[in-house]
């Protein structure tokens, strides 16, 4: 018996699907496979662990590197990745536009890691900075926000909704909130994920970039998600807080938001609805 009807008998018996069915028996016939996915996943990971080093770089030896060297290399780094992408990136239109340029997304996310990396620097080592450090995480959520619409970008997105729920998490306690009540963390979290859900349908419905919605939707229902959750009983108020603060400022994620993919959550979402689950 050859390995592909063991592929057929195990497929007829429920032991694997029709489509693993398919896929392992291309791989037989030594067929070509896609590996889209895992490149692009490689490729996101490969683009976060360069500005993780560059962060830790920076924020270990920075005493013997300088300022002025630390914020000059993220600066250009920054600029250049923001030029390139203006360079290359097709003319802005309310629908979803696809580029040609294979490096465009990969380069658009560099360039934000970068700039956040900075931002973090900036309130790290001055204390100006610091004091208004809440105001730049939310001018983060503006910033990712432009460029995801007009670089047609989920990914980016995503870190513009991570970043705004990061910003939830500082300012809220200003107002006297204090998320040591597991009552006003969920309360927040239901703000949080109202506002999400309304800002994707009032895009949706104004016709700009109508295929955002999922993503919005799949980061509002997380969100609402554990917040509804959190309030049956069954779920400590410690995890809760928990739970909330994984949706602080972008960390990444594998594969979401890449162009062409409906899969558009964020690592701390992911990681809410995985700890949300029995």
């Amino acid at each position: 018996m050859t390995t592909l009807d063991r592929l057929r008998d195990w497929n007829q018996s429920g032991a694997i699907t029709e489509g693993q069915c398919e896929l392992l028996s291309a791989v037989v016939r030594r067929e070509r496979v896609s590996v889209f996915v895992e490149l692009n996943a490689a490729l996101y990971v490969g683009v976060l662990a360069l500005v993780a080093g560059l962060g830790w770089t920076a924020r270990t030896y920075f005493r013997d590197l300088g300022d002025v060297l630390v914020l000059g290399t993220l600066s250009l780094l920054v600029a250049g990745s923001f030029y390139y992408c203006l360079r290359h990136a097709p003319r802005y239109s309310h629908r979803e536009v696809e580029s040609e340029d294979l490096a465009l997304d990969y380069v658009l996310y560099l360039g934000c890691l970068a700039l956040s990396a900075e931002l973090a620097y900036l309130a790290f080592r001055f204390e100006l900075f610091r004091r208004y450090s809440d105001e730049g995480l939310l001018a983060t959520v503006g910033v990712f926000a432009v460029l995801a619409y007009r670089f047609d970008n989920r990914f980016v997105l995503s870190l513009a909704l991570a970043s705004l729920a990061g910003w939830f998490g500082l300012k809220l306690p200003a107002f006297g909130f204090t998320f040591t009540s597991p009552h006003a963390v969920r309360l927040s979290a239901i703000v949080y994920g109202s506002i999400v859900a309304g800002a994707g349908a009032a895009m949706y419905w104004q016709g700009i970039k109508r295929h955002f919605l999922d993503t919005y939707l799949h980061v509002a229902a997380n969100v609402l998600f554990v917040a509804v959750v959190s309030g049956t009983g069954g779920v400590s108020s410690r995890s809760t807080l928990a739970r909330w603060r994984c949706c602080r400022p972008p960390r990444s994620s594998s594969v979401c938001g890449s162009r062409g993919s409906r899969s558009s959550l964020t690592e701390p979402c992911m990681a809410t609805r995985a700890s949300a689950s029995p």
